[in-house]
């Protein structure tokens, strides 16, 4: 009997340990700049460096899932085809004095999904959107030594690895990515182009962004169905 109680506790207590690590693992969400995924661009606005201008928000009409545009982002054929959302970019000469991690970044990037009203129609403006993706962009003057820096930097903020990827073709590229609570993520990704040009991204997201991309993508479904319903002209 008390090998039995014996045997029930540690097992308790193993359960509670394995418990408390898995909460541990993804204790804090990874956010950029400290602002909340899904809010609208006017809070993202307000959270970027000073003296950083943006330009105004550019329709898009690829968008890939959010494991995609943490690594490559191109997809592959995997994208949604519509004008889901919006991007926008700094302008080159507000940049020059900013720094990421003690690095002067090139520029960086912001991606935004349009939100439907409460009639299910999407409302393209800036005060519709809900952020989805951040970046920064680096072009560094030694690829090898920035690139191993940032991943010991995120590293001691965020633990060990969670993904690694690489790819040797016409552009050779790869990425280190962690893993942060309620599916947000970070990654540091670099490209060598045969050119020998080097590009260095840090980039963050969440996986909340393929939800909205969907509710956007059957909005637009829709849309066009409805738009279409009376329409007989031509047949």
């Amino acid at each position: 009997m008390k090998k039995a109680v014996l045997f029930l506790l540690a097992s308790v207590l193993l359960l509670t340990s394995c418990s408390a690590f898995a909460g541990e693992e993804y204790a804090e969400p990874i956010l950029f700049r400290g602002v909340e995924w899904g809010v609208p661009y006017s809070i993202v606005q307000k959270a970027l460096p000073d003296g950083i201008k943006m330009y105004d928000l550019k329709k898009t009409e690829y968008w890939y899932p959010m494991t995609d545009m943490m690594y490559d982002g191109n997809g592959w054929g995997n994208q949604l085809k519509g004008e889901l959302g919006c991007y926008t970019y700094a302008k080159s000469s507000s940049v020059k004095e900013t720094k990421v991690a003690g690095y002067a970044i090139d520029n960086l990037y912001l991606y935004f999904i349009y939100l439907p009203d409460e009639n299910g129609k999407i409302i393209r403006d800036d005060n519709h959107t809900a952020f989805i993706y951040g970046c920064y962009k680096l072009e560094p003057k030694d690829p090898d030594a920035v690139y191993d820096d940032l991943v010991s930097k995120l590293t001691s903020i965020y633990g060990d690895v969670d993904e690694e990827k690489s790819n040797s073709s016409i552009i050779d590229d790869k990425m280190c990515l962690w893993n942060g609570k309620d599916g947000t993520m970070v990654s540091v990704f670099r490209q060598d182009y045969s050119s020998g040009t080097h590009e260095i991204y840090i980039k963050y997201g969440f996986m909340g962004g393929d939800d909205l991309m969907q509710n956007a993508y059957e909005a637009l479904v829709r849309e066009e169905t409805e738009n279409a319903a009376s329409d007989i002209d031509g047949l």
